[in-house]
Protein backbone atom coordinates (compact mmCIF):
# COMPACT_ATOMS: atom_id res chain seq x y z
CA UNK A 1 0.00 0.00 0.00
CA UNK A 2 2.85 2.59 0.82
CA UNK A 3 4.02 1.14 -2.50
CA UNK A 4 1.16 2.46 -4.06
CA UNK A 5 0.64 5.73 -2.35
CA UNK A 6 4.19 6.66 -3.36
CA UNK A 7 3.82 5.91 -6.92
CA UNK A 8 0.37 7.53 -7.44
CA UNK A 9 -0.51 9.68 -4.23
CA UNK A 10 -4.14 8.05 -4.26
CA UNK A 11 -5.15 4.46 -3.25
CA UNK A 12 -9.08 3.62 -3.67
CA UNK A 13 -10.59 0.72 -1.53
CA UNK A 14 -13.87 -0.29 -3.55
CA UNK A 15 -16.88 -1.69 -2.24
CA UNK A 16 -15.93 -1.39 1.85
CA UNK A 17 -19.66 -0.96 2.33
CA UNK A 18 -20.64 2.25 5.26
CA UNK A 19 -18.03 2.15 8.15
CA UNK A 20 -18.92 3.41 11.54
CA UNK A 21 -17.19 6.30 12.84
CA UNK A 22 -14.93 4.09 15.32
CA UNK A 23 -14.37 1.83 12.00
CA UNK A 24 -12.55 4.88 10.06
CA UNK A 25 -10.57 5.51 13.42
CA UNK A 26 -9.61 1.99 13.99
CA UNK A 27 -8.34 2.15 9.99
CA UNK A 28 -6.49 5.60 9.94
CA UNK A 29 -4.65 3.91 13.16
CA UNK A 30 -3.65 1.07 10.90
CA UNK A 31 -1.65 3.57 8.68
CA UNK A 32 0.55 4.70 11.55
CA UNK A 33 -2.02 7.59 13.23
CA UNK A 34 -0.32 7.86 16.68
CA UNK A 35 -2.56 10.95 17.16
CA UNK A 36 -5.36 12.44 15.91
CA UNK A 37 -6.06 16.10 15.14
CA UNK A 38 -9.40 17.28 15.29
CA UNK A 39 -10.18 20.99 14.82
CA UNK A 40 -13.74 20.77 12.99
CA UNK A 41 -16.99 20.80 13.92
CA UNK A 42 -18.35 17.16 15.08
CA UNK A 43 -22.00 16.54 13.24
CA UNK A 44 -24.38 14.13 15.69
CA UNK A 45 -24.30 11.18 12.99
CA UNK A 46 -20.51 10.73 12.65
CA UNK A 47 -19.96 7.86 15.02
CA UNK A 48 -16.55 9.95 16.54
CA UNK A 49 -15.19 12.63 17.26
CA UNK A 50 -12.16 12.50 14.94
CA UNK A 51 -14.82 12.21 11.78
CA UNK A 52 -15.75 15.01 9.89
CA UNK A 53 -18.79 14.11 8.25
CA UNK A 54 -19.90 16.52 4.87
CA UNK A 55 -23.16 16.06 3.13
CA UNK A 56 -24.96 18.28 0.87
CA UNK A 57 -28.19 17.17 2.85
CA UNK A 58 -28.77 18.37 5.98
CA UNK A 59 -29.69 15.98 8.20
CA UNK A 60 -27.20 13.35 7.47
CA UNK A 61 -24.09 15.75 7.87
CA UNK A 62 -22.40 19.02 7.97
CA UNK A 63 -23.99 21.09 4.65
CA UNK A 64 -21.40 23.62 3.02
CA UNK A 65 -18.52 23.32 5.14
CA UNK A 66 -16.59 27.00 3.50
CA UNK A 67 -14.23 26.88 1.03
CA UNK A 68 -11.80 27.66 3.27
CA UNK A 69 -12.05 23.79 4.25
CA UNK A 70 -9.08 21.53 3.51
CA UNK A 71 -6.99 18.43 5.11
CA UNK A 72 -2.97 19.25 4.99
CA UNK A 73 -2.32 18.93 8.85
CA UNK A 74 -0.02 22.26 8.12
CA UNK A 75 -0.39 22.92 12.26
CA UNK A 76 0.89 19.64 13.22
CA UNK A 77 4.84 19.79 14.44
CA UNK A 78 4.77 16.15 12.95
CA UNK A 79 2.39 17.07 8.96
CA UNK A 80 0.61 13.78 8.34
CA UNK A 81 1.54 12.25 5.47
CA UNK A 82 -1.94 10.40 4.48
CA UNK A 83 -5.77 11.51 5.01
CA UNK A 84 -8.27 9.04 4.61
CA UNK A 85 -11.92 9.71 3.19
CA UNK A 86 -14.89 7.61 3.70
CA UNK A 87 -17.07 8.72 0.18
CA UNK A 88 -20.59 6.86 0.68
CA UNK A 89 -22.37 7.79 -2.42
CA UNK A 90 -21.76 10.66 -4.72
CA UNK A 91 -23.98 12.52 -6.80
CA UNK A 92 -24.95 10.67 -10.14
CA UNK A 93 -23.42 12.70 -13.10
CA UNK A 94 -20.38 13.00 -10.98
Amino acid sequence: IEAAMARTGMVVFRDMGVLTGDEQVQISMLFGAGEMHSTHGEHHKAGNEHIFRLSNQDGEGIVGPGAEWHNDGSFAVDVFSHAAYHIVSIPEGS
